[in-house]
């Protein structure tokens, strides 16, 4: 009920209150139960204010972990077997280093 109230429901925490009026024994004393309530509502502002100061802290974290562990998922940028281009047309030299760059990789990946 309390909680219901806190959020707007009003309607519902009414509903609420008369279900446990309809169940509370006649004898329970009147003074007793509004003492219950009062804690009760002290109780959910107490967590709805715990809530709005961990709920930033919470996503602070869980964001940064989800950063690092994407950086942690994301491929190793792979050099590439061929020279990169300049614009200029490649060279002989060029030509040769990528031959055996690409010799190597097969050879590495064939032990």
């Amino acid at each position: 009920m309390c909680l219901c109230r806190t959020r707007g429901q009003v309607a519902e925490a009414s509903r609420l209150e008369t279900v446990l009026h309809d169940q509370v024994s006649a004898g329970f004393n009147e003074e007793a139960l509004q003492e219950i309530f009062l804690n009760e509502q002290k109780r959910v502002i107490d967590a709805l204010m715990l809530a709005e100061v961990l709920g930033p802290l919470l996503t602070e974290h869980l964001t940064a972990i989800t950063t690092v562990t994407a950086r942690a998922h994301a491929p190793a940028a792979r050099s590439s077997p061929r020279p990169a281009t300049t614009g200029r047309p490649l060279a002989i030299a060029d030509l040769i280093e990528g031959m055996l760059m690409q010799e190597r990789t097969t050879r590495s990946h064939t032990v």
